[in-house]
């Protein structure tokens, strides 16, 4: 069952009201297993060295975003 979406930032932009806005990239999700267990699955195309970071760190934030309605897989 699918518990959570994966994102992290991927860029700003600005919108015509002048506002800033968050570009977010979906990288993979969180998954229940029929134990209980948790496990993420990471789309294979994501380069993490792409996204931004602070300056002088090695690693990039990623968000977890609940779903309102788990989806169910079979596998």
């Amino acid at each position: 069952m699918i518990k959570y979406e994966l994102t992290t930032k991927a860029g700003e932009y600005t919108a015509k009201d002048g506002t800033k806005k968050t570009i977010w990239q979906r990288v993979g999700e969180v998954h229940t297993s029929k134990d209980g267990g948790m496990y993420a699955l990471i789309d294979a195309h994501i380069n993490f060295a792409a996204f931004p970071r602070q300056e002088g760190s090695t690693r990039v934030m990623v968000s977890m975003f609940g779903r309102e309605t788990p989806v169910e897989l079979d596998f």
